[in-house]
């Protein structure tokens, strides 16, 4: 694992926010959070959408299970860790998995917490995950439990079927799709339909493959919001349910507006090494997508 204060992992640059600092990938150029900062981001992309207080103050011993992918500096789990030990409604069990190729982030983010200070209250479980990839904590009565998972997240989602329980809900949070479109790809959004097949997926890319592979893989999609704009900076993020009958949970699904949009952009192959990314032509692809289930319904008289 990672030990916090090792001088061999300060490779992330430090660069300015609206909320002070967050981190930028020297290798690739990119930030780790866009410019209005790890904390409002999280909470107008993850944590509202996906209604994680209200999750969380279900009375259940059954354990929210959250796939958080793309860790990067904790921007998205530490809040939900804040909430299950400090929140006053918590009644339910969080267990978050937490996937990252490069821990060191967050062991760099800890070192440094006049610039990240909303990991200050957790520094104590944050070096244990860092150090044993696990920690757990007692509070009310109530077991929680956070898992981190190092390595490239598709080789630990196929080798992990036991380890790993299945999503109720994914934080979707890799680098852009344009710099690893790997991670946004049809064959891995398959897989991850596969193992969590009851999931709720959010992520920041409204891009057209980014979509376009969710609904081949089976996903109903669209927006998590009903209002005008997902952040002051972004005007649309995506929310997917694995499955149809969990499609009633998205506000704002994709309709005949959205494939009318789709007929006249470039971009309409999914990431990946798939037929659909490499072989067929728009008409082929167009039919697939409204063959999908969701634009279907919206059709049907």
């Amino acid at each position: 694992m990672v030990r916090v204060g090792s001088t061999e992992h300060r490779r992330f640059e430090k660069i300015s926010c609206a909320e002070g600092f967050t981190f930028r990938d020297p290798e690739n150029q990119q930030a780790m959070h866009s410019s209005i900062g790890p904390s409002s981001e999280a909470e107008l992309i993850f944590l509202a959408p996906s209604r994680i207080r209200e999750r969380l103050a279900e009375a259940t011993s059954v354990p929210l299970v959250l796939w958080d992918v793309g860790m990067g500096i904790a921007g998205n789990s530490a809040p939900v860790w804040e909430l299950a030990l400090h929140g006053e409604e918590c009644r339910r069990p969080i267990e978050i998995h937490s996937f990252e190729k490069h821990p060191e982030a967050l062991a760099q983010a800890v070192e440094d917490p006049v610039a990240f200070p909303f990991l200050t209250r957790q520094e104590r479980s944050l070096r244990s995950l860092l150090d044993h990839g696990t920690t757990r904590i007692r509070v009310n009565g109530i077991d929680h439990q956070w898992q981190l998972h190092s390595g490239d997240f598709h080789e630990l989602l196929r080798g992990s079927e036991h380890r790993i329980p299945p999503a109720d809900l994914i934080y979707w949070d890799f680098y852009s799709p344009k710099v690893c479109p790997e991670h946004w790809s049809l064959e891995l959004f398959r897989l991850v339909r596969d193992r969590a097949p009851r999931s709720l997926l959010y992520t920041y890319s409204a891009a057209t493959p980014v979509r376009v592979a969710l609904l081949l893989a089976g996903f109903s999609v669209g927006l998590p919001f009903s209002g005008d704009r997902a952040t002051p900076i972004k005007a649309e993020s995506t929310m997917a349910a694995a499955d149809w009958r969990d499609g009633a949970e998205i506000p704002r699904l994709l309709d005949q507006a959205w494939l009318e949009k789709l007929s006249r952009s470039t971009q309409f192959r999914p990431y990946g090494k798939s037929y659909w990314a490499t072989e067929p032509g728009y008409p082929e692809i167009a039919a697939e997508i409204a063959a999908c289930r969701q634009f279907i319904v919206q059709v049907s008289p």
